[in-house]
């Protein structure tokens, strides 16, 4: 895929922002059985349809790159529609540990291990983000044991 395919998904994506209808053909979700609904909490967004989570992100920036991405898997990939939105997500999220440039502002983009603190533990975690703009792109919790190859997966967060 070239940079100039890339840069017009991108554009597109931050265009339609998180139309619902926009955001469900990407996804793959038909309307005709269900609405989609998209709920804020700070920096994050949650998409829903009827009681399911269809989608999680950590910023708008990484929206608008899941949809870039899905559009374009959509246009190369005879199966994409096959699978389900949860696999779509999963397939979506995985890709966005290697993106470059936010889609957001187009500034740079690191990967860093970091230790995350909740009111329960510590964990550590992989997680890449802007260096302009500070929007998260991806998120997945880190441990030895996935690091070694135990066969064991990280998972995402």
């Amino acid at each position: 895929m070239s940079s100039s395919t890339i840069q017009k998904r991108l554009k597109a994506g931050r265009e339609h922002g998180l139309n619902e209808e926009y955001l469900a053909g990407a996804l793959a979700v038909p309307l005709q059985t269900s609405d989609v609904t998209i709920e804020q909490r700070g920096e994050a967004y949650i998409a829903y349809t009827d009681e399911t989570v269809i989608g999680q992100w950590s910023s708008r920036a990484a929206t608008v790159a899941d949809v870039a991405a899905a559009t374009e898997l959509s246009d190369r990939s005879f199966t994409w529609e096959e699978l389900g939105p949860a696999e779509i997500a999963r397939v979506l999220m995985s890709l966005r540990v290697f993106i470059e440039q936010c889609p957001e502002c187009n500034g740079p983009v690191q990967v860093e291990q970091e230790v995350v603190e909740s009111c329960c533990r510590s964990y550590d975690v992989i997680a890449s983000a802007c260096q302009d703009c500070d929007a998260r792109l991806f998120e997945m919790e880190w441990n030895e044991t996935v690091a070694a190859g135990s066969g064991s997966q990280a998972s995402p967060v």
